[in-house]
């Protein structure tokens, strides 16, 4: 058994003993919190590798989904549209006592309200002539059929000019105000942070790959200042509504990502204790996850580039 140490007898000593070992305390008080922070990161980086390893991936596609890509040639059933209709319409028939009569089918006309630009084809002077008696041909009608076409984007610059008036007292001087503006002094007209903002969170269009696509058709917009943009124009994400799961493909991706890397790898207790992983977990994707969506960096630090 081992004896205590002897404690001198003099008060000052011994406060100065005190002392010490409270000091010696905290420092081990102070090294136990360290340890357990890096304790709590490291297991937050091996559950992430856990569900990169066996985890359902968000990049990997069903194969009930490769069917997209072989569209074209899976359902290519003949060498033009009228015999793909005529598949289609088959069984769109009435039994007559008789014979069997086909119901009258024809493509869907395109709508109305799609602007139409009239393209004139003509037979040209030589060509108007009979053949057999060489009469001039007289004009009797039109064949008309029409083709769905795209104008592609294309990027364009609004001049402001405002105009300036002066008195000739030299004391007067007015100009015209200048419109408000979603961001003042920006760069970004309203019709192109509005379709800055439905390619991001509407159509799921990544700001690198936007910055690619502005590249292309002739403009050079760094993602940095996409996303500055993005963050002045001051946009809420609503929840996603009920019966419609893509409302919002950034919330749904997201919620993915979620259940598949930490929700699927614990059992929770409380919901004290699901709101304190959260937290880390929410810390970790935020500043220390990169993602391939906006170059492979993680969302803080790309924050603070813009």
């Amino acid at each position: 058994m081992t004896k205590s140490p002897q404690l001198p007898n003099d008060v000052d000593t011994l406060k100065a003993l005190l002392i010490e070992q409270n000091s010696h305390i905290e420092k081990i008080q102070s090294d136990k919190d360290k340890l357990q922070i890096e304790n709590t990161r490291l297991q937050e980086q091996l559950n992430l590798a856990i569900a990169r390893r066996y985890a359902a991936s968000s990049e990997k596609i069903p194969s009930d989904q490769f069917r997209l890509f072989d569209e074209a040639e899976l359902d290519d059933v003949g060498d033009d549209e009228e015999s793909v209709l005529e598949l289609t319409n088959e069984e769109n028939t009435t039994t007559v006592a008789e014979h069997t009569r086909k119901k009258k089918t024809g493509r869907k006309p395109l709508p109305d309200s799609l602007p139409r630009i009239d393209v004139v084809h003509d037979l040209n002077e030589a060509e108007r002539v009979c053949e057999h008696d060489g009469k001039p041909l007289d004009e009797i009608g039109e064949v008309i059929s029409e083709q769905l076409d795209i104008i592609p984007a294309k990027i364009q610059v609004i001049r402001h000019i405002r105009k300036k008036y002066a008195c000739e007292c030299g004391k007067c001087i007015k100009t015209a105000p200048m419109p408000n503006q979603p961001i003042p002094k920006s760069l970004a007209a309203p019709g192109l942070l509005a379709h800055i903002t439905v390619s991001k969170y509407q159509d799921a269009l990544p700001l690198y790959r936007q910055e690619q696509i502005l590249q292309r058709i002739g403009v050079a917009i760094p993602r940095a200042t996409l996303a500055n943009w993005t963050i002045k124009n001051q946009i809420t994400l609503l929840y996603i509504q009920p019966g419609k799961p893509t409302q919002n493909a950034y919330i749904e991706r997201f919620n993915r990502t979620a259940r598949h890397e930490w929700l699927d790898l614990y059992l929770f207790e409380s919901i004290e204790q699901a709101q304190e992983l959260a937290t880390k977990w929410l810390w970790t994707y935020n500043n220390e996850r990169p993602h391939t969506s906006i170059g492979g960096v993680p969302p803080r630090q790309l924050l603070k580039a813009a």
